[in-house]
């Protein structure tokens, strides 16, 4: 089971290897890479990498249907740059929109 604050430290670590969300990254597709950040995370969070990719996963979702949530309420009200969520991992997960 996943508290609050095990899943703030999961996002910030999965924040700093951004060969796991970064498309832009030279890197984003050498799986050997990505395999030993996943490694890393679960060391660090004493869980199975199984555990890690799929709380990441799940973060993900919820984050992109979030946004597609938001969106949607603001249409006709100009950019969603001022787009908000209840959800409290929304600002967290900020960094893996792309626009």
């Amino acid at each position: 089971m996943w508290d609050r604050g095990e899943t703030i430290l999961l996002i910030e670590y999965y924040e700093n290897h951004s060969v796991l969300w970064d498309v832009l990254s030279a890197d984003y597709k050498n799986k050997i890479k990505k395999q030993n950040a996943y490694c890393e995370i679960a060391k660090r969070l004493e869980k199975s990498e199984y555990e890690i990719k799929t709380k990441i996963h799940h973060l993900r979702t919820q984050f992109l249907q979030e946004v597609r949530r938001v969106k949607q309420k603001n249409s006709g009200q100009g950019t969603s740059d001022n787009c908000t969520s209840k959800w409290e991992f929304f600002d967290a997960l900020k960094f893996i929109k792309n626009d």
